[in-house]
């Protein structure tokens, strides 16, 4: 007798059942090893046709050719400070106080470096809110 004739029913179905949940697993991580590869191919396509550094407009130093996470004249980069009152523990969105001067008495304007004010309000700013002039199309 073969050992399959051995085997109960039950456990042949068993058996069954188990190679079954193998193939659909392997199958399900061949799927997902296709997906997170397109995924890459995508990503990697996308940042190639957006980095173009003839399109990039740093706002730091209002250069083109970069952006301002690369910019070199950047210095030290205010991402977690409230720019109403200066604390590190929260960010303007969340201050308790009265929000006075618009809420940028501790910004740093890109365009002059000084504390207090936005590169759209700047005395030095001559292109008003865009960087290169102009206006919103929207409104």
């Amino acid at each position: 007798m073969s050992e399959e004739e051995t085997l109960s029913k039950t456990e042949r179905r068993r058996i069954a059942k188990a190679a079954k949940k193998q193939r659909q697993k392997a199958l399900l991580q061949k799927a997902d090893d296709l997906k997170k590869e397109r995924k890459a191919k995508y990503r990697e396509a996308r940042t190639q046709v957006n980095s173009a550094p003839s399109d990039q407009f740093c706002f730091g130093c209002r250069c083109m050719g970069h952006l301002l996470k690369d910019c070199k004249k950047q210095g030290a980069s205010s991402n977690s400070i409230c720019f109403n009152c200066g604390s590190t523990e929260h960010i303007l969105r969340s201050c308790p106080e009265k929000i006075e001067n618009g809420g940028a008495s501790y910004c740093t304007c890109f365009v002059c470096g000084q504390q207090g004010h936005l590169s759209s309000k700047c005395p030095q700013n001559s292109n008003g809110v865009y960087p290169r002039g102009g206006s919103c199309l929207r409104c």
